[in-house]
């Protein structure tokens, strides 16, 4: 995720947590509003409880739920969030508050989209680790580096091809084949893998054309 969104995002996670936190604590004291005054009259009669206990338990909920995004889990407590302002909304709507049903909508959007930009950072680490690169290479080209392995190939066809792989979890492998081939010093042609899809050209000595190389992870 682009790190110009890092502050907005926190920024919406620290108001929709706070929000629900306060708007819980406020279901025992009644400060901000008279809570019971928005369950619809259709909620009222279904209720198998007072209005009052049923607002206490939702108090408990709606704090449960703005901790969740604080602190302890704020990608599921910003799916609860979303779900739980729509069912607000509905009741709203119900009892004729749809100048504040509209609000709750919104503010269940925001949450969704809290908890979808929550899940980017926990993808890409997943993605980084487990999906392997395919690179397809022209059988002239110099050097490539594809992240964690270096894939040196001379120009003496498919015979003999010198193989340098470097960084720490190829170490072994190098180790191992680093006396058997040698060690190629020419500079490589760094690959970004950042991007799941890229094409880029590879340098072709002996005066060919340079031709494209696909990469792609599935």
């Amino acid at each position: 995720m682009d790190a110009r969104l890092n502050l907005p995002f926190r920024l919406l996670r620290f108001a929709l947590g706070l929000t629900a936190t306060v708007a819980g604590l406020d279901k025992f004291f009644n400060i901000l509003a008279d809570w019971g005054a928005y369950v619809s009259p259709l909620a009222a009669r279904v209720l198998p409880l007072s209005v009052a206990t049923f607002m206490g338990i939702v108090g408990v909920i709606e704090i449960a739920v703005g901790v969740a995004i604080l602190a302890a889990a704020p990608r599921p407590g910003a799916y609860v969030a979303s779900a739980w302002l729509l069912l607000v909304a509905f009741n709203l709507a119900l009892g004729g508050h749809f100048d504040i049903a509209v609000r709750d909508v919104v503010m269940s959007i925001a949450a969704f989209t809290l908890a979808r930009a929550l899940e980017v950072p926990a993808t890409a680490e997943a993605h980084a680790h487990t999906v392997a690169p395919v690179a397809l290479l022209d059988g002239y080209v110099a050097g490539f580096e594809l992240g964690a392995q270096r894939i040196d190939r001379g120009d003496l066809g498919l015979v003999r091809r010198r193989v340098d792989v470097q960084r720490n979890e190829h170490q072994a492998l190098a180790d191992l084949l680093g006396p058997v081939f040698g060690k190629n010093e020419r500079a490589a042609l760094t690959i970004d893998l950042g991007n799941i899809h890229m094409a880029i050209g590879s340098g072709a000595p002996r005066n060919r054309e340079t031709e494209p190389v696909h990469v792609e992870a599935e």
